[in-house]
């Protein structure tokens, strides 16, 4: 008999949670799991959107489509390769899924409300997005390359984003890799069935270093 994906040493609740998250993932794999494949930029207009109608003072309106977002990090979090990401992916989706209650509520009195949830969930999109491409990398055989160029090339975007919704702006020394990040995706999206640029490793790498934490930071191998 197989063991159970969640048969570890984990504490309990952990567990529980993991055990949830990977009957989240197996489900959604079965089912092949239609928005998986949606492209990001449906997600990428959800939160400006919601910012603007709050700003009119379209509480409910903002409220669906924060909702909007949320169903597709939700979907998102069934394409990862990693329970652990894929638990933070669920965590942002339950801070969205309050901030829309509360806007039903008409419970939210300031944008920077919206803000500080918005940039916590490109932050952890934008690793999602990183991890999708360089698992996708480190298996030739399983390569997609239009959506690895969808990949890098959200990865990159998000984490731009988010450090916007924080007030911040990008640190001089990450500005190359995120280019990069940008510039492969570009060049694989135009031309998907030839060899990918041989540098496309090196960059997925790089990108990496810049998005990810340290402490959970994972090795691309290059094939």
């Amino acid at each position: 008999m197989r063991p159970h994906p969640c048969a570890t040493s984990r504490p309990a609740g952990r567990s529980r949670t993991a055990c949830a998250v990977a009957g989240l993932l197996v489900a959604l794999a079965a089912a092949g799991s239609p928005l998986a494949a949606q492209p990001t930029p449906r997600y990428e207009l959800d939160f400006p959107t919601a910012r603007a109608q709050f700003d009119r003072g379209e509480a409910r309106r903002a409220a669906y489509t924060v909702s909007l977002a949320s169903a597709y990090v939700r979907e998102e979090s069934g394409r990862c390769r990693d329970a652990d990401a894929a638990m933070r992916l669920l965590a942002a989706e339950s801070k969205l899924d309050a901030l829309v209650s509360r806007l039903r509520g008409d419970n939210v009195r300031a944008g920077a409300s919206l803000d500080s949830v918005f940039a916590l969930t490109d932050r952890l999109m934008s690793e999602h997005h990183y991890r999708q491409a360089a698992f996708a990398w480190s298996i030739p055989r399983l390569l997609r390359v239009p959506e690895l160029a969808r990949d890098l090339a959200a990865s990159a975007t998000l984490f731009e984003r988010a450090l916007r919704r924080e007030g911040r702006s990008v640190d001089p020394t990450a500005a190359p890799a995120l280019a990069d990040a940008q510039r492969i995706a570009t060049l694989l999206a135009a031309a998907p069935a030839a060899p990918p640029p041989p540098e496309t490793g090196r960059v997925i790498e790089a990108l990496g270093r810049v998005v990810v934490t340290p402490s959970v930071m994972v090795a691309v191998a290059t094939p």
